[in-house]
């Protein structure tokens, strides 16, 4: 199973609400250039689990095609990049979301419903998790998981809370 994390961020009395994709992805394993290609004296095997600066798999990436040359580390870079619909979201980012990366109307939105409950647009395939956190120094601590709906209640406190929405493939 692939593992990625969208993440939903609740403010305090503001209550600005902020979408952010993870850089946290897990991949498969795999070698993708035989032999390896040579960098400034270097000899730099390009695998599957390795990831570009902004968090992409570089498997994800040449399984969605999005590579031109698979020899080139600098081309999973470009291809981590590529934002086809410009609506602020790359093609890989809208894979794991399940939305059209040619669509600049179809993107991944979480928000909050009546100040109680966390609500987001859900793809076929796909199941997910919430977790949170008192404050943004703490690691966060899981609240559910294998969600198929988009809605979850979120719990009732009298301080901040910090939400992330995991989507989990197969």
């Amino acid at each position: 199973m692939k593992r990625y994390q969208l993440n939903i961020v609740r403010g305090l009395a503001a209550a600005v609400f902020l979408f952010e994709l993870s850089r946290t992805v897990f991949a498969d394993v795999g070698l993708f250039s035989d032999p390896p290609v040579t960098s400034p004296g270097v000899i730099v095997p390009i695998t599957r689990q390795m990831r570009a600066q902004n968090g992409a798999s570089f498997g994800l990436l040449y399984d969605l095609g999005l590579v031109a040359d698979n020899n080139s580390s600098a081309s999973y870079e470009a291809a981590s990049l590529i934002d086809t619909d410009g609506d602020g979201q790359t093609d890989w980012q809208e894979h794991v979301a399940g939305t059209a990366p040619d669509n600049s109307n179809d993107v991944f939105r979480v928000t909050i419903q009546d100040g109680d409950t966390l609500s987001w647009n859900t793809a076929s395939g796909r199941t997910y998790s919430v977790v949170a956190s008192g404050n943004l120094e703490s690691d966060m601590q899981p609240l559910t998981n294998g969600l198929s709906a988009g809605t979850w209640p979120i719990p009732k406190t009298n301080s901040s809370s910090f939400f992330r929405v995991e989507v989990n493939l197969p």
